[in-house]
């Protein structure tokens, strides 16, 4: 676990300076006696290095959240390719459309079998009113639903 800081004994001749320990590294130094809590590290790296010891799953965490928000940067700026692709070939495959529908979707499995069901809960991840919706997506969402409504005309 952590380590705490200790102080030594100063040398003879050192009266009124405490000899503190770096609570990670071992580092000495001297320092005159102050009111409060005494320094346990010598610096901020050995601070954040004895931080990383003690909480390793925070700092997993971290990584891991870190991961997913690249992630999705990473899918959104793919999002607005391909809206920017339809927007200037004006073309979109139901088959195209189909399969931007599971990718919106989060890849759901059920996107195949109830389409409108799908575009509805992607309509409400995506839109640009909610907290990490995006209006392009959303637009090629919008895009990809006046494809699919021709194919299925009961789609109310």
């Amino acid at each position: 676990m952590g380590r705490q800081a200790r102080s030594v004994r100063a040398k003879p001749g050192d009266e009124g300076v405490v000899r503190l320990t770096c609570g990670l590294c071992g580092l000495g130094w001297n320092q005159p006696p102050k009111r409060g809590p005494r320094p346990k590290w010598c610096s901020d790296g050995c601070k954040q290095a004895a931080y990383r010891e003690r909480h390793p799953e925070r700092i997993a965490a971290a990584r891991r959240a870190a991961y997913a928000a690249e992630r999705r940067r990473a899918r959104l700026a793919w999002f607005h390719l391909q809206y920017e692709q339809i927007s200037v070939h004006r073309t979109l495959t139901v088959v195209k459309a189909s399969q931007l529908l599971w990718e919106l979707s989060g890849r759901d499995e059920r996107a195949w079998s109830d389409p409108r069901r799908t575009y509805r809960r992607a309509a409400k991840r995506w839109h640009p009113d909610v907290v990490d919706g995006d209006e392009i997506t959303f637009k090629l969402l919008d895009a990809c639903r006046d494809v699919l409504q021709e194919k299925h005309p009961n789609w109310r």
